[in-house]
């Protein structure tokens, strides 16, 4: 049954990552001037400054567009807008879809490539001002004000009309909302003859690399717990089968990670669990804290029913309480069960979409330890907060 579940797992992970990670509705501009619509793949920022993928309006299957491709492409209702330009990066010129963050007397663009961001300042007669996206809390004392002095001295150049703009600049973290603030207010003083400035910036929500949701949820189940003796703290030859019900309580965590990994989440769900096991004059009455994490492989993620399989490990805390009735000294439970800290788990839900609301039905199956055939089963029910 573990190789099915993990066969069924894998198989649906595969299909998951061939697909389409982030469909919207958008258009791509040609160089004839020529505005196409369709559906684009709005993936992470450094995939969407090298290549556009693109599927026509009636067609089927996408197609990848590089920056040399096409002119410009654009999410609709005013979202994230690339145009193809030729941007000197770490010294070197390379074309790149570059994010169109302000238009106006001066411009501001935003490139992520190579693991760092870019941003860069187009001033009127065209000089070209690259800033870097540097954590500077890596530098301090002299290392920091060399690395800031470079890093801002051709942005300072195109904006050294304004001596206060440019103490703002230097004073200011290097990030896309300060950056633009100081642009636009430099354009309303300086370059009234382009007009109205145009910001580009897509809403922060619609362009976040990832989604948090917290469910809370409850359920019970079936246990059952085997211990044969390890030799040092119970005789190889001592056994112990106890089976009863099985209650939780629970908070999970799920990362959604939209523009790369769409249909995969990661999941980390922190719960009470109460054991109340027994057979014959034996009986266990467990209490105890435990996290899961793992991956959430999800299915038909835009529709009002997504369902989902699940799989990961599970870690047993230390905290909580095991009272014991009718056991022998060798059978202790904790040298055999409560002491085998990690385990794993698989399962399947789906998650409803009713209105703003999101409410989960889930099932798991828990193992105690990696190698041990104790194990518990629950079903649950829990709603996003």
């Amino acid at each position: 049954m573990k190789t099915t579940v993990l066969a069924i797992v894998l198989t649906a992970a595969f299909h998951l990552c061939n697909a389409q990670v982030n469909p919207q509705l958008g258009y791509v501009l040609t160089w004839e001037g020529d505005t196409v619509r369709g559906v684009i793949d709005y993936r992470t920022d450094s995939h969407n400054a090298s290549a556009c993928n693109f599927r026509k309006e009636g067609e089927t299957s996408f197609r990848e567009y590089g920056p040399k491709d096409i002119a410009s492409y654009r999410i609709n209702d005013n979202g994230a807008y690339y145009v193809s330009l030729e941007l000197p990066i770490e010294g070197k010129k390379r074309r790149v879809f570059a994010q169109y963050l302000l238009e106006g007397g001066v411009s501001l663009y935003y490139v992520r490539q190579m693991g760092f961001s870019y941003y860069y300042i187009v001033g009127e007669d065209g000089e070209v001002a690259e800033i870097r996206g540097y954590d500077e809390a890596e530098f301090t004392g002299r290392d920091a004000v060399v690395l800031r002095r470079n890093n801002l001295a051709a942005a300072s150049h195109v904006l050294s009309k304004d001596i206060t703009l440019v103490h703002q600049l230097w004073k200011s973290d290097v990030n896309a909302r300060n950056l633009t603030k100081l642009v636009r207010q430099y354009n309303e003083k300086y370059c009234t003859d382009a007009g109205e400035c145009i910001e580009y910036q897509y809403d922060e929500h619609k362009t976040a690399s990832f989604l948090n949701k917290w469910f809370l949820e409850a359920g019970g189940g079936f246990g059952d717990i085997k211990y044969k003796g390890d030799g040092t703290h119970a005789p190889s030859t001592s056994k112990l089968h106890l089976s009863g019900p099985v209650f939780y309580l629970g908070i999970s965590n799920n990362i959604s990670f939209i523009r790369s990994l769409k249909n995969i989440d990661i999941q980390t769900l922190f719960r009470i669990v109460l054991f109340n096991v027994k057979k014959e004059d034996k009986t266990l009455l467990s209490f105890y804290p435990e996290i899961q994490i793992g991956p959430v492989f999800k299915l038909n993620s835009s529709s009002k029913f997504t369902p989902y399989f699940c799989a990961g490990v599970n870690l047993k805390l230390l905290a909580g309480f095991s009272h014991e009735e009718g056991l022998d000294s060798y059978e202790y439970v904790k040298h055999g069960i409560m002491d085998g800290l990690l385990g794993y788990y698989g399962g399947f839900g789906v998650d409803i979409h009713a209105g703003k609301r999101i409410y989960r039905i889930n099932a798991n199956i828990n193992s105690f330890t990696l190698l041990s055939g104790s194990f518990y089963g629950t079903v649950g029910f829990g709603f996003a907060l």
